[in-house]
């Protein structure tokens, strides 16, 4: 859905998406990242990993019940993909 970050950093260039995405991240409803924040992540990121909608709905209830954050959906991104992929993320936390 709200892969446009993801399929860019894959090809190397800035893409969008053909319609809004469907999704109750408010924070990644859009087309297309913005050229100035491309041009950041496409130099300053070594990856990107996807969540599935029900990962950042499950994690903003997680950071309420365990620390209580009232975050939307799109700040609990960074949380479900930690989660989602946590060797993953150690292994790049210990290297930086």
């Amino acid at each position: 859905m709200a892969n446009d970050a993801a399929r860019s950093l894959r090809s190397g260039r800035l893409l969008a998406n053909e319609t809004e995405p469907t999704t109750i991240a408010d924070g990644v409803r859009t087309l297309s990242l913005g050229g100035h924040n491309w041009e950041i992540l496409r130099d300053g990121l070594e990856a990107s990993l996807k969540s599935a909608k029900s990962r950042s709905k499950n994690q903003s209830r997680l950071l309420f019940t365990l620390a209580n954050l009232k975050v939307e959906p799109t700040g609990a991104l960074g949380v479900a993909a930690l989660l989602a992929a946590p060797k993953l993320s150690l292994d790049k936390l210990c290297a930086a």
